[in-house]
């Protein structure tokens, strides 16, 4: 039976009170150890610590800290890139913005416009990183002095000069000669200029795509972006795509640059030897009858490289003398030959041989071959994981009763 004392509103009263009291001694509590982590994140020293280590945490710093002198100058010494964390007030400090492109050009965007107008500032950026006039004002990126020591650094700095100085033969040259590809951002006149185009094709073949459709019917200009890269065969006129001795040039520089001679051309076996000799792949864009006529192009490819296995076509595929040509030069090329050839043991054999690490792709079949898996055994012992009979003795056997 309850007391009557502990059914009155005096009792009542007394609980809610004591049951507040207690109430405010924990909040009490609490609260100033909260603060105190909170003080201790954002507070100076340890923020200070931690900027040191990793400029980017000034991310997690409170704002008060972001705008700390100190602070932000020890996270761009650590990292530049931390100048976009920094208050919009020292994003406009020059000691800060100088700390932060002398390690980064490219930092230069999170600068205050007003520094970004700055040629001593644009200049300290540019040259770490030719490409940080991108975030120069107008005025800068027409500054001369300012795009010559940019270009010299990235000649694709080129695209973000002003329109004047991108028709300024001295810019372009100095553009063309650290990277060819700047041609594109040269005035259109540049284009057809073949000076310039020289200069910008000994120094990058494909830039030849930028140059005017009258040069690239040009066979001397395209002669010379071709001695670079026969890629550029690519951005040569359909007429010397055609042409016999500027494809053979291709082809020896660049194997793969078959893909871009006129189709009579890709039958011609003289150049199609040339380019399987150089790179091996080219066999993939080779023409189907003159590998059917003259099969020691495939042959020469796969001793070139036996990856070529996977250009194979199907009527060859299976004929073990060709696959067997493919993984003696590389025996991991087992994995491009067709079901039969992998369950064919004599071809299953040379490319252990020839790498251990074959026997993977072995069919199931001859990976339960004992003397193909001593042979392995005998180059590498780790093809021993490539047996699965090995697993099955491994695995746990059930109890039988």
């Amino acid at each position: 039976m309850k007391s009557p004392f502990f059914e009155t509103i005096f009792f009542r009263k007394f609980a809610f009170i004591v049951t507040a009291f207690f109430l405010f001694l924990i909040i009490s509590l609490v609260v100033p150890i909260y603060d105190s982590l909170e003080e201790n994140w954002n507070g100076f020293e340890m923020v200070k610590q931690a900027v040191q280590k990793n400029g980017l945490k000034l991310q997690n710093a409170s704002p008060r800290l972001k705008n700390n002198l100190e602070i932000v100058r020890a996270a761009v010494q650590q990292d530049g890139g931390a100048l976009r964390f920094a208050s919009e007030h020292l994003q406009g400090h020059p000691e800060i913005v100088r700390l932060a492109v002398q390690q980064n050009g490219c930092e230069l965007r999170y600068a205050s416009k007003n520094l970004q107008n700055d040629p001593d500032i644009v200049r300290i950026a540019i040259q770490k990183n030719g490409n940080a006039l991108k975030y120069a004002s107008p005025s800068v990126q027409a500054h001369r002095d300012i795009v010559k020591i940019a270009v010299q650094q990235n000649g694709m700095a080129l695209a973000f000069a002003s329109e004047v100085l991108r028709s300024d033969p001295e810019i372009i040259r100095l553009a063309l000669q650290q990277e060819g590809s700047s041609l594109e951002f040269a005035g259109e006149a540049y284009k057809n200029d073949p000076e310039m185009v020289r200069i910008a094709l000994t120094q990058k073949g494909l830039a030849l795509k930028f140059v005017s459709e009258s040069l690239r019917n040009d066979k001397e200009i395209v002669k010379i972006a071709l001695q670079q890269d026969g890629r550029a065969l690519r951005f040569a006129s359909e007429t010397l795509q055609g042409d016999r001795e500027l494809v053979k040039l291709a082809v020896q520089q660049n194997g793969r640059a078959l893909r871009f001679a006129r189709n009579d051309l890709i039958d011609d076996p003289e150049i199609v030897k040339l380019a399987v000799t150089q790179n091996a792949f080219a066999l993939k864009y080779t023409n189907a009858a003159l590998l059917q006529r003259e099969t020691e192009i495939i042959k020469l490819a796969l001793q070139n490289d036996g990856r070529a296995l996977r250009f194979l076509l199907k009527e060859f595929e299976n004929d073990p003398e060709i696959v067997k040509t493919g993984v003696r030069q590389n025996g991991r090329a087992l994995q491009y030959a067709s079901a039969e050839m992998r369950n064919h043991r004599e071809v299953v054999k040379v490319a252990v041989q020839q790498d251990a690490r074959a026997l993977r792709y072995a069919s199931q079949n001859l990976k339960y071959d004992l003397e193909l898996l001593q042979l392995a055994l005998q180059q590498n012992k780790a093809a021993l994981r490539f047996a699965p009979w090995l697993c099955e003795l491994s695995a746990p056997k059930a109890v039988g009763f």
